[in-house]
């Protein structure tokens, strides 16, 4: 796997330090983790629920803000803009 090298604060480490270890994870674990959390890496996309125009990166974000909504509904992981029953 390649690595990556990035620099950031004393603050910044010391956040993410605490962040990892309270998380039972490294740090490295944790970064990338959050990498792939915002590259959209993992979301499941079900077939019919993104339209075929969008970019792949555009994809996952457009299912996981589906999961967010449908969070916040009465139906939960029911079809949004689907017809009351």
């Amino acid at each position: 796997m390649p690595s990556l090298t990035i620099r950031i604060d004393d603050k910044t480490r010391i956040e993410l330090d605490v962040l990892a270890k309270s998380s039972g994870q490294t740090v490295s674990d944790l970064v990338r983790g959050l990498i792939d959390q915002r590259l959209g890496c993992g979301i499941r996309v079900r077939e019919g629920d993104t339209p075929a125009s969008l970019a792949p990166i555009e994809c996952p974000i457009l299912a996981q803000h589906r999961e967010i909504l449908a969070s916040l509904t009465d139906g939960g992981d029911e079809k949004l803009g689907a017809p009351p029953e």
